[in-house]
């Protein structure tokens, strides 16, 4: 298993991600959300693979998170997986920078491209 502070995801790319994060985190709180409370936050993945996607979900259920179906849909002549981990995380930039590092370092490792995480506004 990976841990959050094991990385194989390049400086560059946690950076970018790092700046997603914050801008993400100030339109809920723009939005109303009480950021001091858990929000239920949905990582998203998709893969050409379905076995990758379902080993990064057994993991992704080791690791604590509720697992989202394994769906598929076909897009430009290829079909894709799709699947959610799901947690809840007080939305802080730590947090949140624990969170999708782990992401991009499961991705990596079960072959699937992570697609950024969603969650709703809590009051």
């Amino acid at each position: 298993m990976l841990a959050a502070e094991e990385t194989t995801v390049s400086p560059e790319t946690l950076s970018a991600q790092w700046r997603k994060d914050n801008a993400s985190i100030e339109a809920l709180k723009a939005a109303g959300s009480d950021v001091t409370k858990p929000h239920t936050f949905e990582h998203h993945f998709y893969s050409t693979s379905k076995g990758n996607l379902e080993n990064l979900s057994n993991e992704g259920k080791r690791l604590g998170y509720t697992v989202g179906l394994v769906h598929t849909t076909s897009g430009q002549g290829q079909d894709y997986w799709y699947t959610d981990l799901l947690k809840d995380v007080i939305p802080d930039i730590k947090n949140i920078t624990q969170e999708t590092t782990l992401m991009l370092n499961l991705a990596g490792k079960y072959g699937a491209d992570y697609d950024g995480w969603s969650c709703g506004v809590v009051e």
